[in-house]
């Protein structure tokens, strides 16, 4: 192929080039020749012919674009020396916009749609979430997705599909992966990477770069073994997709080998409240589907805008109400706004409990097996509990609200025969005599979880506020 600009690759795709004579080739490397000088082209043409008579047919894997200088009619080949040879991948790029300049921004990745479906059997959940995201623009575009898992899931798979290709994720040495996406994200080749926090090793962030006006599905896959607390098994799907989402569903299935007893789908948390009871409020805009023989249930959630909007409203409204009046006749806010357009935020909680037979269940599968007990009948063991309560000023607002109302309903779980003390620090570091409320010690002695003890430390509670050193 020829043309007035003096470009050819015509001819030299199967051609290798050696440097060194003697009928030995030393390295291999491709010809691809641009120049505006045409006789030189068809110089070096003659050239490649003669090569390809020497060496033969040969294979070759890609195309290594030399540079090529023309200066007093002489040609020069920049030729990569034996310990420096770089290969350049030919790949299309995006075209960019017309209408986006250097100063403009690109319009924004959109999601569509957002699914989670969660699969629970013998108290053993598998749960997958799956987002379809759009990019308007012609540029290729990084979006990221945060995602909280519960703190004993793990990660079991993660999946990216564009257009008809599904991608698999591997495991790679951390700073390894974060330059193989890099190197992805420069060539604007669709990509993602998976990171970890160290000190918050449930903190899960996905990063993923997007070809223009494409669409990219990615899926992420964990498990959990979930844990009986207060009589009932609690199932936690963490919502935060960081924008409205136009399509939004939650399936949770459960299949158990006995009867479920109960199953409940309090309002949507914040994270950071106590476990829902039975005499919080539900969720009514979930949907609950109970088997013919009662041991499996379907648990549907599908919010649309309006409902989103509300979510994000009430998770706002819970960060706020609880401010501490002190803080509040000073001008201190102890939330931070929340923007409606981010969606949905928090916790969607499933609860069920099974029946629980006499001497418990055992079940045996691929020569594994489980025993499942839950004794009602065995007393408590008593316990000696000291609680040391953090009042700096660093748990100002909504932080010492939370730790009054947790000690509150902590103390009322006490058992008589159990035993507790209350250390409280901040500036400086305060034991409270529980038999004199009034008076405070360096060493004051445990007493016994006794109605009168119980309701002193809970006056003795109700009075701290946030001060002192951080």
């Amino acid at each position: 192929m020829e043309s007035n600009t003096g470009v050819s690759c015509d001819g030299v795709h199967d051609t290798i080039f050696s440097p060194k004579g003697g009928g030995t080739t030393s390295r291999l490397g491709v010809l691809c020749l641009i120049s505006t000088d045409f006789w030189i082209y068809k110089y070096l043409r003659q050239i490649i012919k003669m090569y390809r008579q020497w060496l033969g047919t040969v294979l070759c894997f890609n195309i290594l674009l030399l540079r090529v200088h023309s200066a007093n009619n002489k040609f020069f080949p920049n030729i990569p020396t034996t310990d420096d040879l770089s290969v350049v991948r030919d790949s299309q790029h995006s075209d960019i916009d017309d209408d986006i300049t250097d100063d403009e921004s690109a319009a924004p990745i959109k999601m569509t749609h957002m699914r989670v479906r969660s699969k629970i059997a013998m108290r053993y959940a598998h749960t997958a979430i799956t987002c379809n995201v759009y990019n308007p623009s012609r540029r290729p575009q990084e979006a990221s997705f945060n995602v909280l898992l519960p703190e004993t899931a793990f990660i079991s798979g993660f999946t990216m599909t564009l257009g008809q290709e599904t991608y698999d994720a591997y495991v790679k040495e951390k700073e390894v992966a974060k330059q193989i996406y890099n190197d992805a994200v420069a060539q604007g080749v669709s990509a993602a990477h998976v990171a970890t926090k160290a000190r918050d090793s449930n903190h899960f962030t996905i990063k993923f770069n997007v070809e223009g006006r494409t669409n990219a599905t990615y899926r992420l896959r964990y498990e959990e073994l979930l844990v009986r607390r207060k009589g009932v098994y609690n199932h936690a799907i963490n919502l935060n997709p960081g924008t409205l989402v136009p399509k939004m569903d939650v399936v949770v299935h459960i299949k158990e080998s006995q009867k479920i007893t109960v199953l409940r789908v309090p309002e949507l948390r914040t994270g950071n409240e106590i476990d829902p009871t039975e005499n919080d409020a539900q969720n009514t805009k979930a949907v609950i589907v109970r088997g013919n023989n009662e041991r499996e249930a379907t648990v549907t959630f599908t919010p649309d805008l309006a409902e989103q909007k509300r979510l994000a409203e009430v998770y706002a409204a819970k960060s706020l109400q609880s401010a501490d009046p002190y803080f509040a006749n000073i001008g201190y806010d102890s939330g931070e706004e929340v923007n409606k357009n981010e969606g949905v935020l928090g916790q969607f909680i499933v609860q069920y409990d099974v029946d629980q037979p006499k001497n418990g269940e055992i079940l045996v599968n691929d020569g594994y097996f489980v025993h499942f007990f839950a004794p009602s009948s065995l007393p408590p063991l008593s316990k000696y509990a000291v609680f040391v309560l953090d009042t700096s000023g660093s748990m100002a607002g909504n932080k010492i609200v939370q730790l009054t109302k947790a000690m509150n309903s902590i103390l009322s779980d006490l058992n008589p025969r159990d035993y507790f003390s209350i250390i409280e620090f901040n500036t400086l570091v305060t034991v409270h005599d529980l038999k004199n409320v009034n008076n405070q010690t360096d060493n004051a002695s445990p007493v016994p979880a006794s109605p009168e003890n119980i309701a002193a430390a809970k006056n003795i509670i109700s009075g701290f506020y946030p001060s002192g050193g951080k």
